[in-house]
């Protein structure tokens, strides 16, 4: 076997233990506080070594954190990809709604109580970095007042899916109306539509 086909190998098997320690951390948190899970429940529920979890993490707070950061990722991964197709800042929420549907156990890392929040944060601060020298062009507004629109913005969009989440994602079509139907209108509120 050659070296990178080794190495591709390698990194599958790396790939699939992170993934399927990160579901069992999941499938547990939402069972339990994330504070009450173990490490011993984690490879249990993963079915893998307690050795084999220690090769790949530090503990738990390093599990987490990774999981955290992934579901991040996924979502600014999103973002980039729609910026990338020339995509304005309406149809990126559109299709983050439709994003987050189609990822729940993503959403779940973003807006579930059981969780540290840091995935939030860093789609938050993605987004505030990408946006505000855009809409200081695009609107002549101040960089104070972009950072309150967009705070305005994520924060009530976060808001609506974390409610749509709780209700167990009862009504989606009249939650999906709604966050277009409010969307728009704040976004032309702040001559971004």
């Amino acid at each position: 076997m050659s070296g990178s086909t080794a190495k591709k190998r390698r990194n599958r098997k790396v790939e699939y233990t992170e993934r399927v320690l990160g579901e069992a951390l999941t499938e547990l948190v939402r069972e339990k506080p994330l504070r009450s899970v173990t490490v011993k429940e984690i490879v249990e529920r993963a079915d893998v070594n307690r050795s084999t979890f220690y090769v790949h993490f530090e503990g738990m707070e390093d599990l987490v954190r990774h999981v955290e950061r992934s579901a991040a990722e996924a979502v600014i991964g999103y973002i980039k990809n729609a910026e990338s197709r020339g995509e304005g800042a309406g149809d990126i929420l559109d299709g983050l709604f439709d994003f987050v549907d189609a990822n729940r156990d993503v959403l779940f890392w973003l807006v579930d109580d059981n969780v540290t929040g840091e995935a939030l944060e860093l789609v938050r601060d993605y987004c505030r970095r990408a946006c505000v020298e855009r809409w200081i062009d695009l609107t002549g507004l101040s960089e104070k007042e972009c950072n309150c629109a967009i705070t305005y913005i994520f924060g009530g969009g976060t808001a609506l899916l974390r409610d749509w989440y709780r209700g167990g994602f009862r009504d989606t079509n009249t939650i999906r109306r709604c966050y277009r139907d409010l969307k728009v209108s704040t976004l032309a509120g702040f001559g971004l539509a």
